[in-house]
């Protein structure tokens, strides 16, 4: 958890997991913006051809990490929500 990660590797983890449903790229731009705001990870940006960037989780952000998966413990045992992230987060009806 604590090694860094490009953003497609972030993309692809969070697409393969039973938790959520397909996130898209501006919703996962905008969280990972939201949780650098709040100094729970960094961006590194590399000069190479294409530009890229890691994220890596911070110490703050390591505390965060037993809340984090007993949240997950449970939102995985309840009923998949009627919405998607996407839907959720722009307002969008079914």
């Amino acid at each position: 958890i604590d090694d860094p990660k490009r953003y497609n590797q972030i993309e692809s983890a969070i697409n393969q997991s039973n938790l959520l449903d397909n996130i898209s790229p501006k919703i996962l731009s905008r969280r990972l913006k939201q949780l650098r705001e709040r100094g729970l990870i960094t961006k590194q940006r590399f000069n190479t051809v294409p530009p890229s960037v890691q994220y890596q989780i911070t110490e703050m952000g390591l505390i965060y990490t037993p809340v984090l998966v007993a949240m997950d413990k449970v939102g995985s045992s309840l009923p998949k929500p009627e919405k998607t992230i996407d839907e959720f987060e722009l307002g969008l009806d079914n």
